[in-house]
């Protein structure tokens, strides 16, 4: 405290953090593919759950969401359409975001961060700019507060890409993502986000 009024009194106070800028760095990419470790956090756990996998997203609603190892799965969001193949289920489970309004906003809430799309951003959160590389969002919408608390994002040097990304739930339970190998303006591979039954093709990673 004493060392930042020192600071500031010298004429070396931070210089204020441009949230249009950042958000401009990170929509400036149209295509990302990383790798990721999600560490989830529950109460009812003695442990963390640690899962691996990969992910491709391709601006401004495509997103491919792979779970590898034990428990594989696949989350694919492609417009308004969302399917999922499950552990253990063959058939692959498909809702029209059209037809689902609330769903639909929930998944757009939980996503509108990976896009870096600064007007969606601040119809559905408010937001909170520690630094340049550290945001703190709050979801506006009752029903999302209901599943996420908050949701805080690590950017990374560059500032073209999100390096982490903590969900805090309103139990105290949190999901933290940490991206690596991440990719950048490489077009995703032809079908991707699309999902078969018998698709386990992966994002070629």
């Amino acid at each position: 405290m004493i060392a930042a009024a020192l600071f500031a009194a010298a004429g070396f106070a931070a210089e204020p953090v441009d949230a249009d800028a950042i958000w401009a760095r990170l929509s400036s990419v149209p295509h990302l593919q990383a790798s990721f470790t999600q560490t989830q956090t529950r109460k009812l756990l003695r442990a963390p759950l640690v899962s691996h996998g990969t992910l491709a997203f391709e601006r401004p609603d495509r997103l491919r969401w792979e779970t590898t190892g034990a428990g594989a799965s696949v989350f694919v969001i492609s417009g308004t359409e969302v399917a999922a193949r499950m552990p253990g289920v063959e058939q692959v489970m498909r809702v029209d975001l059209s037809t689902q309004p609330q769903l639909a906003g929930l998944v757009s809430g939980l996503t509108v961060w990976l896009a870096g799309d600064a007007e969606a951003v601040r119809a559905q959160y408010d937001l909170t700019l520690e630094s340049a590389q550290l945001a703190v969002l709050r979801p506006k919408d009752p029903i999302l507060r209901k599943a996420v608390s908050s949701v805080t994002v690590r950017i990374a040097d560059e500032g073209t890409y999100l390096s982490e990304v903590s969900l805090l739930e309103p139990d105290g339970d949190t999901t933290t993502i940490t991206l690596s190998d991440v990719e950048l303006g490489a077009p995703a591979a032809a079908g991707l986000f699309q999902l078969s039954a018998d698709d386990g093709s992966g994002t070629g990673r």
